[in-house]
């Protein structure tokens, strides 16, 4: 009996072939669709075909197209899921992913860093600057928290030593008045240390992340619309699994706290080397971690010298609090400041308790050389005439 009286001829439409395909695939118990139906009918055309070819006793091939065409149309089961299918798949995989982002900016100041130091792994290390590294550059503080520190010795050093806190590397190595002080203070007897504290205004902190069924969003921490209240419940309600220790996220350090890490090795430091007492340098960019340094180092910090800061800037708060410290302030005004914003100063510094602590300097307008010039001076005599040299 011929083999071919077996099946029936296939119509050529596409609808026809599906209708005719159907057999097969209820046959052989198979998941099916639109798609699917028409390979299963150009892959039984094609066996049809194949048995044509052959002679109709030839009982090991039809085994073995049988075979093939099962395999075939199984193969094609799995390889083309249900569109359903895939987006449900798509769907719990997204779902179940909470793992939590934490969002970086690039560290420019660490490829300065190291370029500046000569690290020939860096990007720039091809930089001019590295020709122009100061004698005393340094590596301060371990690992990921090491940082740059310019350290200039006086030949007969006082009791006292200086710390600059320059907020970006241009003052470390540029014509400024902070290289100006870190330069000239050394040949009158004050050790120097300029140090470089991370710049705010270029490395915001940015919140985490978290990918859930809906893309990013930010983490419960972030949340403004959950009260410390529906925090508490949902902490609660929830006891941490046996996972949590694992997937718990870290937050990096902030700026803040990377400004503290660096001002206490820095102090560390001139204390190493023999320096009795301290006096910080801080601008409008370090003037907040300047007083925070001063406040948690009581025993060792004696003087501030606050360089060209605005009336607004000036908390009164924390000048209350920088008072408690007794330390000494050097307020250094610019000569456009008018009498009532002069007068307005020391009433903000006499209401935060400073009278005979505090004193301040108009640095005159012009020729930035003389500028500088004539500004180190009447720091070096406020040193002098304020603190005991040994």
């Amino acid at each position: 009996m011929c083999l071919t009286t077996q099946t029936p001829a296939a119509p050529h439409s596409p609808q026809q072939q599906q209708e005719w395909a159907r057999p097969w695939v209820q046959r052989y118990n198979l998941t099916y669709s639109h798609t699917h139906l028409q390979f299963y009918a150009q892959i039984a055309l094609l066996y049809r075909r194949l048995i044509h070819a052959i002679k109709p006793f030839s009982p090991t091939f039809h085994s073995a197209s049988l075979l093939l065409l099962t395999l075939l149309t199984a193969a094609n089961c799995y390889s083309q899921p249900d569109e359903g299918e895939a987006q449900t798949s798509a769907d719990d995989s997204v779902a179940n992913d909470t793992r939590v982002i934490q969002r970086t900016v690039p560290a420019p100041e660490q490829e300065w860093m190291q370029a500046y130091m000569g690290d020939e792994n860096s990007n720039n290390a091809s930089n001019n600057i590295i020709s122009n590294k100061d004698v005393g550059a340094m590596w301060l503080g371990e690992g990921n928290e090491a940082f740059i520190g310019l350290f200039n010795p006086a030949a007969t050093p006082y009791q006292m030593s200086v710390l600059l806190l320059s907020s970006k590397p241009s003052k470390l190595t540029q014509t400024n008045i902070f290289r100006q002080l870190y330069l000239d203070l050394p040949l009158y007897g004050w050790s120097t240390l300029n140090i470089l504290l991370p710049a705010t205004l270029l490395t915001p902190e940015l919140p985490e992340r978290v990918i859930g069924p809906g893309g990013l969003m930010p983490t419960s921490a972030n949340n403004e619309a959950e009260t410390p209240d529906k925090a508490s419940e949902s902490t609660a309600a929830a006891p941490p699994s046996e996972g949590d220790a694992a997937t718990t996220n870290i937050a990096p350090p902030s700026a803040t706290d990377i400004a503290a890490q660096r001002i206490q090795a820095g102090n560390q430091w001139l204390l190493d080397k023999g320096a009795g007492s301290l006096t910080i340098i801080a601008d409008e960019n370090t003037l907040q971690w300047a007083i925070d340094a001063s406040i948690a180092n009581t025993a060792t910090t004696s003087g501030l010298v606050l360089w060209k800061l605005a009336l607004d800037e000036l908390n009164a708060g924390a000048l209350t609090a920088l008072r408690e410290s007794r330390v000494s302030i050097l307020d250094v005004i610019s000569e456009q400041s008018k009498p009532r914003e002069l007068l307005e100063r020391k009433q903000t510094f006499a209401r935060a308790g400073f009278t005979n602590d505090y004193r301040y300097i108009i640095v005159p307008a012009g020729d930035v050389d003389i500028t500088y010039t004539h500004t180190s001076k009447r720091i070096r005599h406020w040193l002098n005439t304020e603190f005991k040299k040994f």
